[in-house]
């Protein structure tokens, strides 16, 4: 397939700003009642991709008005039968294209399906705001889209009949806008091969504070009959790719969301093995249960969320069955032939950060630290594997906050690996800093001698701390360090952010010029292509850690399609900007493809922007998906923003609003919610620790 036909076209934010994406997880705390799910705005629908080499132009459209949005339960089943009437709860709602095999999203929020034109689609729950992933390439057909988080999966059949399963960036969080799925496969030689003929992908995904991990099962077409497949993921793997393993014979997968699994067997029955028999399924065969000997040419099997019920499609409707009872007859769930969808359970977060005051910094400063690190019971961890163990500190900065604007400069000459901490006055240290300090390094690491472990270090001119912070910090066991100036260079190291990459077809002049003032690696395309020179260096970055891959911002169609032709492994899908303004390179910036979590600040406020970039760490070595817009708090959230936030709903899981002063609309977080949210809404939380997210989630220790 080719990667231009897989585009998506992003809209673009007026007011935003980015940060690094060298964040660090999320979490929660004590709930405050939910916000009511309001209706998102239909806002964009993406089209094909153009080919002419004209300027490129913003094609955002405005949002539409908000209208009442049903509010549905958790396990609400939602029907598709290829016509434009998709039945939600019973209820039929009218979309503007066909819906075939539609599919809920994790929160609810959108749903993917295959359009009336064969293309791989999502849209809102009520029809709107549709956009087109992935179109077919001749003779090709595309079919059972399914969600591993924010990405959609999908099996591709060519021309010749083979099967892929494969990936479309519905929000992105790989490596391509769409590819084919890395399901190596070890034989007994040692070698490795990709499965071949796989289809119908079925798969669960959880995040918490130490990284995302997957599991994902498919079918393969052997000489041998149908065979499943089953191919494990985890963020912080070492080591390298794991394996694919085939271990049972049958077809039509579903996993529940605990990990169980239902599927067709060979005999035509419905089986189930537990997901206890699922965590062992690496090479043997899970032992597995006959619910249905017969189920009458069962095809798309799915569970219910809450892990009780199976249902499929039958040549006479939907049928159910109880999952822990083996031989009970099965239900008719309807009469209406078609694909049925359960809604899921989560639900996404609307976090607000502050201090004690508006003019309290450093409780704000600590808040923030509080809900992206976890407390450190045991001895701070030192660098392993692939970096340090998820949201555990290793160093801790503190910068001097008197003057916000040049803080924000300064945020650059952060630590290894921490949270970075603000300090106002010249009196004494804050003894709140010295709390915060000691809860995130915990007991001080005298075995390793890694460099910057343990290190407190001091942002600022000389005088700006108060006189007694050394010996504060010293007394606690910990080193200091102090920087007044910024780091001089090192030319024979490479910087860890190199500076993002512009592509612009040079016949865009408006492009070209805004792209030389953002201060990025301008690369211009000759006869619609990359320049060698330009694919040399993309192609050196992506086979080294030594930097972190930069961010690639597409000007114009033309540069999109050059931009995702390559084949890069470590950089996020290229964000194409709608627009030559420099509003629109930042907009591109901010809400990337692999945005997870977005931070919301009033845009007139320098201090809590400052606030902001904090909740990303500077330095590290994970890579984590933050995005930081601001909000004019005169006009509210502008129509592109709530574009951005609306297509990507699928992928936020969480929003932060830092608003100190109470700058911003009191019904912000509402109208936030309505924007990422399914018909479930969101749950509002204040100054939420990872502490309490750690609980929450069942995830404690290192990861190992």
């Amino acid at each position: 397939m080719s990667r231009s036909s897989s585009r998506r076209l992003l809209v673009t934010a007026a007011a935003a700003t980015s940060v690094a994406l060298l964040a660090s997880a999320c979490g929660k705390s004590a709930a405050q009642p939910s916000t009511a799910p309001a209706a998102a705005a239909a806002t964009h629908t993406s089209a094909a991709a153009p080919t002419s080499a004209a300027p490129s132009t913003s094609s955002t459209s405005p949002a539409s008005p908000a209208k009442p949005a049903p509010q549905y339960a958790a396990g609400t089943p939602l029907i598709s039968d290829g016509t434009a009437t998709v039945t939600i709860a019973g209820t039929p709602v009218t979309f503007p294209t066909t819906v075939t095999e539609a599919s809920w999203s994790p929160d609810g929020s959108r749903i993917a399906f295959v359009d009336g034109s064969g293309n791989v689609a999502t849209a809102r729950p009520d029809g709107s705001s549709v956009v087109v992933l992935v179109k077919p390439d001749q003779g090709s057909k595309l079919s059972g889209p399914s969600w591993q988080g924010g990405t959609v999966l999908y099996t591709e059949q060519n021309a010749a009949g083979t099967h892929f399963v494969r990936q479309a960036q519905a929000v992105g969080q790989s490596d391509h806008s769409s590819s084919e799925m890395s399901t190596p496969a070890s034989t007994e030689k040692g070698t490795w091969t990709t499965v071949a003929d796989a289809s119908n992908p079925t798969s669960t995904e959880a995040r918490n504070l130490f990284g995302t991990s997957s599991t994902l099962v498919f079918q393969a077409h052997s000489a041998k009959g149908q065979e499943l497949w089953i191919h494990h993921e985890d963020s912080n793997a070492r080591g390298g790719a794991n394996s694919a393993d085939q271990f049972a014979e049958g077809s039509w997968p579903a996993l529940s969301a605990d990990g169980a699994l239902a599927f067709v067997g060979k005999g035509g029955g419905i089986e189930m093995a537990t997901a206890a028999a699922m965590a062992k399924a690496y090479g043997t065969t899970p032992p597995a249960t006959t619910l249905e000997a017969d189920a009458a040419n069962a095809t798309h099997l799915t569970w219910t969320p809450d892990g009780k019920q199976i249902a499929y499609s039958t040549p006479t409707g939907i049928m159910e069955l109880a999952a822990g009872q083996p031989g009970a007859a099965p239900t008719q769930l309807s009469a209406k032939l078609g694909v049925v969808s359960f809604l899921p359970t989560a639900t996404d977060h609307i976090v607000t950060l502050s201090g004690t005051s508006p003019t309290d910094l450093v409780g704000a400063s600590v808040s923030v630290s509080q809900h992206r690190w976890l407390t450190q019971t045991g001895t701070t961890p030192e660098p392993a594997g692939a970096g340090p163990h998820g949201p555990y500190a290793m160093s801790v900065t503190i910068i001097a906050a008197d003057d916000p604007q040049t803080a924000q400069k300064e945020l650059g000459w952060a630590g290894l690996y921490g949270p970075t901490l603000l300090s106002t006055g010249h009196g004494t240290l804050d003894p709140r800093l010295t709390t915060e300090i000691k809860r995130v390094l915990g007991t001080p690491n005298t075995q390793n001698p890694f460099d910057g472990l343990d290190t407190v270090t001091l942002v600022g001119a000389a005088g700006a701390f108060p006189a007694n912070a050394d010996a504060a910090i010293t007394k606690l066991g910990y080193k200091v360090a102090h920087v007044s100036t910024a780091p001089k260079p090192d030319a024979a190291t490479p910087t860890l952010a190199p500076a993002p990459i512009a592509v612009v077809d040079p016949a865009d002049t408006a492009a070209l010029t805004e792209a030389k003032a953002d201060g990025a690696r301008v690369m211009q395309l000759s006869a619609g292509k990359l320049a060698a020179s330009d694919l040399t260096y993309l192609k050196g970055l992506d086979s080294t850690w030594d930097t972190t891959a930069p961010q690639i911002i597409a000007f114009g169609d033309r540069a999109f399609t050059a931009a995702t032709a390559v084949p890069l492994k470590r950089f996020a899908t290229p964000t194409e900007a709608l627009g030559t303004t420099h509003s629109d390179f930042l907009a591109a910036l901010a809400m990337n493809a692999m945005t997870t979590n977005v931070t919301i600040v009033p845009s007139n406020s320098p201090a809590d922007i400052l606030l902001a970039e904090l909740s990303s760490p500077q330095k590290g070595y994970l890579l984590y998906s933050t995005s930081v817009a601001t909000v004019d708090p005169t006009q509210g959230i502008s129509p592109t923003l709530k574009a951005l936030l609306d297509t990507r709903s699928a992928n936020i899981d969480e929003l932060d609003v830092i608003d100190t002063a109470a700058k911003l609309p009191a019904n912000l977080a509402t109208q936030l919610g309505a924007l990422i949210s399914g018909p479930l809404g969101t749950r509002a939380l204040a100054n939420q620790t990872a502490d309490d997210a750690a609980k929450a989630e069942g995830a404690s220790g290192h990861e190992e």
